[in-house]
Parts: structure tokens; C-alpha cells; sequence
């Protein structure tokens, strides 16, 4: 994800398209844009917070059941 692009909304979806096949809609990115707030303020570390996202969208049911 690190690699996409320059803001965490671009990595999320890129992200997202990568593992689902499709585009996330907007309510989907706020959320994971959330998340990648409240994980950069716990970890003060970026990197760590797109892990994290990273790692909620390879548990999403639609990419388990895949």
C-alpha cells in the first residue's frame, strides 16, 4: 500500500481495490481513513498505521469468503 500513492485516502483505496477487486464507496474510506488517524496518534508512526489498515482489509468477510 506504501507504494500507491502520497495520501492515506489513496493508499486505502488502492489497497482496497487490491484485495476486494473493486473500488471502495466514500462512507468505506472515511472509516478506514479513521482508523488510519486513530493508528498514527496511538503509534506515532505512519507505516505502522497502514498496517493496520492493511491488515483490517485482509480480514474483511467479503476477502476471506473470496
Amino acid at each position: 500500500m506504501a507504494a500507491s500513492g502520497r495520501s492515506p485516502a489513496e493508499h486505502i483505496q488502492h489497497g482496497y481495490r487490491q484485495v476486494t477487486g473493486r473500488a471502495p464507496d466514500p462512507a468505506t474510506v472515511r472509516r478506514l481513513e479513521q482508523l488510519h488517524q486513530q493508528s498514527t496518534a496511538l503509534t506515532a508512526n505512519p507505516t505502522n498505521a497502514l498496517r493496520n489498515v492493511a491488515s483490517v482489509l485482509l480480514n474483511l468477510d467479503e476477502v476471506l469468503t473470496r
